[in-house]
């Protein structure tokens, strides 16, 4: 203090550098502080920006992902065609299974396209893969489980859409998908399985690795909640390597933000990342998808600006300090005037005046001091300024914001709707004052208790029900109930609440809003008659709809009518409904419009529209009149609901009911037939045998034995066609059977039409069924005939060889490269459009008239095909005519053998006993039998047989039985015997049975299986080696 008082010098320094360094420091304090608070508020409000965006983002793709798959859940070829696949899992190439597929495959391969998707699966009941759209799938995934990790998929999928978790795609390295889930049901609304939307999470991803706005240490991250870990789900900008790698325990001190996101909170501030690092972040949850978003950076890199101004100031302020302390010590004598001046110059600047500065006109340190200083005054003037301004703006935003308000107080009164919160823990409820006014209650005394007084009795336990299934479920809510007042005043509001939790789940307050729809209640009641017409024409409807008036004029169509006809709405806007009917159809259409037009009430009715390309459309139409619509005292509305699934499945009923009468009628006429041609047969055998060559008549009976077998052979080809009989494919040159269809073909085509056959004798030999290439035959040919109709023409039929290459393979998939059988079939008709011919194999597409064909007979043709390994074209034009290739793989033909020497028909002596209630049949049997040496004792009653079998069990080696037979079939016979005598051999003989087939017979101890009519030779073999057998037994 004694160094200060003895010099002025001293105290000159002294106070120059108190009054200088003191005012630098308030000005840098005060320019750091409000730098640094703006810089963390704009850094703050960026990364809540980019939270809030990608968050949104995130919640309207996979919101868009389940309207997607809610759509699917309508689709009515899923509803049709889920059980199919489902049913046919196991056998793939059946024609059912193979339409069904391209059925799902034009609906499903498009939606997958078009909302990009990365595969579209449809699983059966019990949890197997048995479609997917994308066909390098196929063999990996069908018949599998959904690729979903923890099995949720299908189990959640069955109740709801679902979300699975994120899993890596195995057939690409960094490749992440999702699948969304929902239940798929059939049309008795039971449940048909699951159908799995496969996600590409790649898009999600991208969104958020974006690093734009986050400098070099920034980036956003999502984290999902498993057990009492936080896992991270997408690679991080520190730590590439971190999906389903990195996670940290929940309440661990790391990754905090990522922690609370998860959980279920939203946040924004201060706080410490995966690497404990400090960082600012803004966090959001994702309830959707129960995911936690966070959008960080590096507290460093945030405030790297503010740690910059902070050491310039420092080097500023100690710079200027030693350069005051020379200054002083140089011209402490010249500074006692000046430093006065910039004393009282301090002193105004404390005071904020910054009104007048002195004029310190001195050249030396002194000066420039006082130059610095005035200018420093000058920047502190400044600085404080635009604190002011700032303040002044602060006090401006919280006027703004009392006038928003006031604002939105008033919006609340004018819309009808208050605004409510509750305290959980202290109890305490806030009501705005448009819930008073709403209640008509003064504006105090709110309680949950007074809101529950006012609402109407018979709606408090709805609104008691909703709120705590919130709170149980942690869901918002939204409920329309009626309040009652005092003054018995019914209003309707519409009230949606929700509630917030603390850390450990428990909730803490309620808010939510009242909204009174009273007038609304009453608009829509007085909007719904007028609209009525309108709704039920056109929203919503998935029917096609069209308007028209009584000069039968189209005024309007909907959508769904366009894609029905393949007109745009323009051209169906110019047209008439005449034009949609075809000619057969018009006048049944006018005599409807006519009736309804005269009062008479007309039931909904079936008939056909006509499409753009020429096809009919099997629909059901409704009409119904509207008064005053589209400027007409009164029009006609058409509801047109396409039926062509449905006439499709009756037409598929049909025809399986009527190929299971073909089968029953074909298995009676197998039976009898047999047992006609068996003495034919057998007999025929026997006189041949008994005559020497040299006699004419021997000759006579070998053609009979050739016809019958003919017959014999005819029985068959019934059985195979009507699906009774195994079809068997088998090594065989098809010129006879071309040859035979073309020789049928000729008596039933007009005479107007011509036949051309060149087929070549050289080709060899295909892998097939004779009677498939018999029906392929007349199928194509029918459909040529018709073509060139009453006015007639040529039909060519070519069979050829062709070798194919690799490049005709690609294009035809059913086909492999090498050498071919082409069979070619040309007719001169009418030819068809290309519109028409990329249809013509579809199933149930035809262009003939109502009632004259359904459109099975190509699709058949073609299934057949592609069945022996195939493949069919077709080529035409208008006025040219048609051809049709059909193409089988050659097979190798091998040598045939050399006829061997027949031994002779094994005998016996043993004693067998014969039952068949064909007196003819049985007298053969017994004929032949005693001529190879047996002892045979014939009966035509099974029960006589039975008998006289139960009386002398011992006397016979062998028993044959027919299987059909009055009182008694030949397996029950064979049971009841074999229980009077175990180890006696039964030989079961048929002309055909459903009720038991060989490997049956055989678990019920017969010995073997015989089929009539039968040779002597067959007969004689089949006995000795059942005797044989039974002797080394």
């Amino acid at each position: 203090m004694n160094f200060i008082k003895k010099s002025l010098r001293n105290k000159l320094i002294v106070v120059l550098l108190t009054v200088s360094l003191g005012s630098i420091g308030i000005v840098g304090f005060l320019s750091f502080s409000n730098a640094r608070n703006s810089l963390q508020n704009a850094k703050l409000n960026a990364l809540e920006s980019i939270a809030d965006l990608k968050t949104q983002k995130i919640e309207l793709f996979f919101q868009e992902r389940a309207n997607n798959i809610k759509e699917a859940q309508d689709y009515f070829n899923i509803k049709t065609n889920l059980p199919i696949v489902s049913r046919l899992a196991g056998d793939r190439t059946s024609p059912e299974y193979i339409a069904a597929k391209k059925m799902l495959d034009d609906q499903l391969k498009t939606f997958q396209k078009v909302y990009d998707y990365t595969d579209v699966m449809l699983v059966n009941p019990e949890g197997k893969i048995v479609y997917v759209t994308e066909e390098i799938h196929e063999k990996s995934d069908l018949d599998q489980p959904l690729p979903d990790p923890t099995g949720k998929a299908f189990k959640e999928g069955k109740k709801n859409v679902y979300f699975s978790d994120i899993f890596k795609f195995s057939e690409k390295a960094d490749s992440y998908e999702m699948l969304v889930t929902a239940p798929a049901y059939g049309f008795d609304g039971k449940f048909a399985g699951v159908i799995a939307l496969e996600i590409d999470m790649a898009p999600i991803y991208k969104l958020i690795q974006d690093t734009t706005g986050l400098g070099k240490t920034g980036e956003t991250l999502i984290g999902q909640q498993i057990g009492n870990a936080i896992i991270f789900l997408n690679p991080l900008r520190h730590d590439p390597d971190a999906a389903f790698n990195r996670k940290v325990t929940i309440g661990s001190d790391d990754a905090i933000p990522t922690q609370e996101a998860a959980r279920g909170l939203d946040g924004i501030g201060l706080s410490v990342d995966y690497r404990g690092e400090e960082v600012i972040a803004r966090w959001r949850h994702i309830p959707l998808l129960n995911w936690g978003l966070v959008a960080k950076i590096d507290r460093k890199e945030a405030f790297a600006p503010i740690v910059s101004l902070r050491n310039y100031i420092a080097v500023f302020s100690i710079s200027l300090t030693f350069l005051l302390v020379g200054l002083a010590f140089w011209i402490s004598k010249k500074l006692v005037e000046p430093l006065r001046s910039l004393n009282k110059l301090t002193g105004r600047i404390s005071l904020g005046d910054f009104s007048v500065y002195p004029e310190i006109k001195t050249e030396d340190e002194v000066g420039q001091l006082s130059d610095a200083f005035i200018d420093m005054a000058r920047k502190l003037e400044k600085s404080l300024t635009d604190l002011q301004a700032e303040i002044s703006e602060r006090k401006q935003a919280e006027e703004a914001l009392r006038e928003s308000e006031q604002r939105l107080s008033q919006a609340q009164r004018m819309a009808h709707i208050g605004n409510w919160e509750l305290n959980l823990i202290t109890n305490e409820i806030f009501w705005s004052e448009e819930i008073y006014r709403l209640l008509g209650l003064k504006q105090f005394g709110a309680s949950y208790e007074v809101f529950l007084d006012n609402i109407h009795p018979d709606d408090r336990d709805l609104v008691n029900e909703a709120y705590r299934d919130s709170l149980k479920n942690k869901t918002p809510y939204q409920i329309v109930h009626r309040l009652l007042l005092k003054d018995k005043t019914v209003k309707y509001v519409n009230e949606m609440g929700e509630t917030y939790y603390d850390d450990s789940g428990k909730p803490i307050r309620s808010v939510g809003t009242l909204q009174d729809i009273t007038e609304r209640k009453k608009d829509e009641e007085r909007l719904k008659e007028s609209e009525e017409k309108y709704r039920t024409s056109f929203e919503g409807s998935r029917d096609a709809i069209n308007i028209f008036s009584k000069d039968r004029q189209i005024l309007d169509v909907n959508e769904r009518l366009v894609n029905l006809s393949g007109y745009s709405k323009e051209e169906l806007l110019t047209m008439t409904i005449d034009d949609l009917y075809p000619e057969a159809k018009k006048d049944d259409s006018k005599d409807r419009i006519k009736a309804l037009l005269q009062g008479e009430e007309i039931p909904i009715f079936e008939t056909y529209i006509v499409s753009k390309g020429g096809g009919n459309i099997p629909v059901e139409i409704g009409i119904s009149v509207l008064e005053k619509a589209y400027g007409e005292n009164f029009a006609l509305q058409s509801m047109v609901r396409d039926i062509t699934e449905r006439k499709q499945l009756e037409e598929q009923l049909f025809q399986s009911q009527k190929m299971e009468a073909i089968g029953t009628l074909a298995g009676g006429i197998a039976h009898d037939f047999n047992n006609t041609l068996s003495p034919i047969i057998g007999f025929t055998e026997l006189a041949i045998n008994k005559l020497s060559d040299e006699i004419v008549a021997k000759d006579y009976l070998g053609e009979v034995l050739t016809a019958a077998r003919r017959a014999e052979n005819l029985v068959r080809q019934i059985l195979a066609f009507s699906r009774k009989d195994e079809q068997i494919k088998k090594p065989l040159r098809i010129q006879p059977i071309i040859k035979e269809a073309l020789k049928l073909l000729r008596s039933s085509i007009p005479a107007t039409i011509a036949f051309n056959e060149n087929i070549e004798d050289e080709c060899g030999p295909i892998l097939c069924d004779s009677t498939q290439i018999h029906q392929i035959m007349m199928n194509i040919c029918t459909n040529a005939a018709q073509a060139m109709g009453d006015t007639g023409g040529v039909l060519d039929v070519r069979l050829t060889g062709v070798d194919l290459d690799s490049r005709f393979a690609t294009l035809h998939q059913s086909i492999s490269p090498g050498p071919h059988v082409l069979l070619t079939v040309r007719d001169t008709g009418q030819g068809m459009s290309p519109v028409i011919l990329e249809r013509i194999f579809d199933p149930f597409f035809t262009t003939k008239d109502i009632g004259k064909g359904t459109g099975m007979g190509l699709a058949v043709v073609n299934g057949i095909v592609e069945g022996h390994g195939g493949a069919i074209t077709a080529h035409s034009e208008i006025g040219k005519g048609s051809t049709f290739h059909v193409y089988f793989p050659l097979v190798e033909e091998k040598e045939e053998l050399k006829e061997k020497i027949e031994a002779p028909v094994p005998t016996g002596n043993e004693r067998i006993l014969c039952i068949d209630d064909e007196q003819s049949v049985i007298k053969l049997i017994k004929q032949m039998l005693e001529q190879l040496g047996y002892k045979v004792e014939a009966r035509t009653s099974s029960v006589e047989a039975l008998e006289f079998f139960r009386e002398r069990p011992n006397r016979f080696d062998l028993v044959i039985t027919d299987m059909t037979m009055p009182d008694m079939t030949g397996d029950q016979l064979a049971k009841k015997m074999m229980k009077i005598r175990p180890d006696i051999p039964i030989i079961l003989c048929t002309g055909f049975s459903e009720r038991t087939s060989e490997k049956e017979a055989e678990k019920m101890g017969i010995r073997t299986f015989l089929m009539k009519p039968f040779k002597m030779r067959s007969l004689g073999d089949t006995v000795r080696k059942v005797l044989d057998q039974t002797n080394a037994d």
